[in-house]
């Protein structure tokens, strides 16, 4: 093999040799081609591809992205704003406005996902008639979105308002102590109420602490001394004669008449302590199932009413949530739009040189092939 490798060499030699002799020879019939090719396609360009002219319009997206079921995502409002609720809308609006001759909708959209805006184009055979689309889409798509988000928020509201009252529902048939529990979908009213049983349990608990430690010992044991003392004590006094006579006078004791008067006095205040310790000590475990039974509810319905919370929020700024806004808007075209003719006629002249060397190479090759060296 390596006795036949200068003659390979050589015979790649003037086969390179053949072929730039050809395309030297030929150059003109090449150029031909490419001349043809592209006088072809610009005359075909011309006559095919009408001026046109185009008003662009960009608008920054609202904050809704969909993610939470309102509003879209940027892919979601650019096909929003050439689909066809946009254009039915923009189509009525004309119609309404009665203009005489009135060019067919011609919009492209761009989206710009750093920014979250959209870049519409509206084209048309003149800069009056893209300019008129180009205002037109300016005003009737702001609205169009704010009445999609409108009902979405209206739409998944009467949703979360209905899963709410449901589990209200459910919660107040759940025993007495929700009874009062707030049906305007309230969470702080639930949370205040809960709140002023906590405050009344403790106070109860702390009149129930101070009649059995402290108020019911002290009188118990201020009626022993009572008792006591007044079993010591006699109910009257032994008095002088009068008027020289035998018979004495009976005096009361007044020591006596004041412990018994006391006595009275630390039964009664006894007895209702003890009633009131008895009702307390019976009220005490109601509060606390009634709190138990409210801390449940809470547990339940703030989760439930987060996103209803959320959709009030959202629905007390939806002019400023659901309005896009345009940053710049359309102007009147001055020129005619770029068409893509030169790019078209770069293309094609090309091909058009591919495809002369082809035709060059193949009528040579056969009608004068290259010979071997000998």
């Amino acid at each position: 093999m390596a006795s036949q490798q200068p003659g390979s060499l050589q015979q790649a030699e003037l086969d390179l040799k053949w072929m730039v002799n050809v395309l030297v020879r030929r150059k003109w019939l090449i150029l031909a081609f490419v001349g043809v090719g592209i006088a072809v396609a610009g005359v075909t360009s011309l006559s095919l591809t009408s001026s046109t002219y185009k008003s662009s319009t960009v608008v920054a997206l609202t904050a809704a992205d969909g993610s939470d079921g309102v509003g879209m995502s940027l892919s979601g409002y650019a096909e929003f704003a050439t689909g066809s609720q946009v254009m039915s809308a923009i189509e009525e609006k004309i119609a309404s406005d009665q203009v005489a001759n009135a060019p067919a909708l011609d919009y492209s959209v761009q989206p710009d996902s750093g920014n979250r805006r959209l870049t519409i184009t509206a084209e048309a055979q003149s800069a009056e008639d893209a300019s008129l689309l180009a205002r037109y889409w300016r005003d009737i798509f702001p609205g169009q979105v704010q009445d999609l988000i409108v009902v979405q928020v209206a739409t998944q509201k009467a949703i979360a308002e209905q899963a709410v009252a449901d589990l209200v529902a459910e919660l107040t048939d759940d025993g007495d102590a929700l009874a009062m529990f707030d049906r305007d979908l309230s969470l702080s009213s639930v949370q205040i109420h809960l709140e002023v049983v906590q405050e009344e349990l403790v106070d109860l608990e702390t009149q129930f602490r101070t009649l059995t430690q402290y108020s019911i010992l002290t009188d118990e044991a201020r009626l022993v001394y009572l008792e006591s003392a007044l079993a010591e004590e006699s109910p009257t006094l032994a008095g002088s004669a009068s008027d020289g006579g035998t018979a004495s006078r009976v005096i009361v004791n007044p020591v006596y008449q004041q412990l018994s008067q006391d006595l009275t006095d630390t039964r009664t205040r006894l007895a209702v302590s003890r009633y009131q310790a008895d009702l307390l000590e019976a009220s005490i475990p109601q509060l606390q199932d009634e709190i138990d039974q409210l801390n449940k509810a809470e547990a339940l319905y703030e989760p439930a009413k987060a996103p209803l919370e959320r959709l009030l929020a959202m629905e007390a700024r939806l002019p400023d949530l659901s309005q896009p806004v345009v940053v710049t808007g359309p102007s009147q075209p001055q020129t005619p739009a770029s068409r893509g003719t030169i790019e078209i006629m770069a293309l094609v002249g090309t091909v058009s040189a591919l495809i002369g060397l082809l035709v060059v190479y193949f009528f040579e090759w056969y009608r004068i092939p290259p010979r071997s060296p000998t």
